[in-house]
């Protein structure tokens, strides 16, 4: 099987694909071993998938996700790119359904200039979110947490979107969307 001209020139050196399914591709080798959250897939998916959990912890329903997901893959009809794309737990039914090509990475350098990015993010903005936040942190889990103004300042600071950009939240979940910025000429 050849990889799609989609995949072709994105990856790293030393990066080769592999099939791993009907129009599924992989940069793992195939006796790679699983990775750290591997091995608490099922757990996470089942506690994060949790309307409760959500609820409690964060202040906002797992249908906001899965409808900004939606969104996201209606917003246009060429390529999709998903970095960062986690188990899918919120994402795969609306992915199911697409109907154009994606391409789902942990590597956010992928995205084209000039394209759409949807983004959501946990942000520090109740007092039991902002404490989660900070334990989940302690423990490796998450980046250090930041408010909802703390990360859209560092997202300018990084010069990431065009303006404007759509901003929304719903408890601490901040959902954010803008065009890439083109990179300056030298």
């Amino acid at each position: 099987m050849t990889p799609p001209a989609l995949l072709q020139g994105i990856l790293g050196d030393g990066q080769e694909l592999r099939p791993v399914g009907d129009d599924i591709w992989s940069t793992l080798p195939g006796d790679a071993h699983g990775q750290r959250y591997d091995r608490r897939a099922r757990l996470y998916d089942a506690l994060v998938g949790s309307p409760a959990y959500n609820r409690l912890a964060w202040g906002s329903a797992p249908r906001s996700y899965s409808a900004f997901a939606e969104r996201a893959v209606r917003s246009a009809d060429g390529p999709f790119l998903d970095a960062g794309c986690g188990s899918l737990l919120f994402t795969a039914n609306g992915y199911a359904r697409a109907r154009r090509p994606l391409l789902l990475v942990d590597l956010a350098r992928v995205a084209s200039a000039g394209g759409q990015m949807f983004l959501s993010s946990l942000v520090a903005e109740s007092w039991r979110g902002t404490r989660h936040l900070h334990l989940l942190h302690a423990a490796g889990e998450v980046a250090r947490p930041r408010t909802l103004r703390q990360l859209l300042e560092e997202l300018e600071g990084a010069n990431a979107f065009t303006p404007p950009i759509e901003v929304a939240s719903e408890g601490c979940m901040s959902f954010i969307r803008g065009r890439i910025r083109q990179p300056s000429a030298r």
